[in-house]
Order: structure tokens, then C-alpha cells, then sequence
């Protein structure tokens, strides 16, 4: 249970890092905006809650390596 809460609180983390809403972020993860949104509340947990965190994790590297690139002028 504790592995759980800890995963929503990183899906949502990750969707602000992203300035993302909801329904653009349940684009990415192909999924509804119902399910990020019980997600996020804790009502639902997701199916596969390890490869959607190592999805968010390298996306999240190339978000911030594209970042670091804009800030570089490359």
C-alpha cells in the first residue's frame, strides 16, 4: 500500500514537472483522463505501475536534457 502512494504521488510530480494537464498527460500514458484523475486521488492504482514509472523516468530525463539544451542555445 505504501509502494502505491508513493507511485501516485510521483505520476502527479511528474505531470507538473511536465506542465502538463491531466487529460495532455493521459495522452502521453494513453489512458483516459478518468484514470489519471483516480490516480492522483488514490482511488485507483495503476496496472502497471513499474513500467509506467520507468516510462515517466526517461521521458523525464529527455524533458530535462531538451531544458538544458535551451538553456545552452543548442
Amino acid at each position: 500500500r505504501r509502494e502505491w502512494i508513493i507511485m501516485i504521488k510521483s505520476i502527479k510530480d511528474y505531470r507538473i514537472e511536465f506542465g502538463m494537464t491531466q487529460r495532455e498527460f493521459a495522452e502521453l500514458l494513453n489512458v483516459s483522463l478518468n484514470t489519471v484523475q483516480k490516480w492522483e486521488s488514490g482511488l485507483r492504482q495503476p496496472t502497471h505501475a513499474k513500467i509506467i514509472h520507468n516510462v515517466l523516468e526517461n521521458y523525464s530525463k529527455k524533458f530535462k536534457n531538451k531544458k538544458k539544451d535551451k538553456l545552452n542555445g543548442s
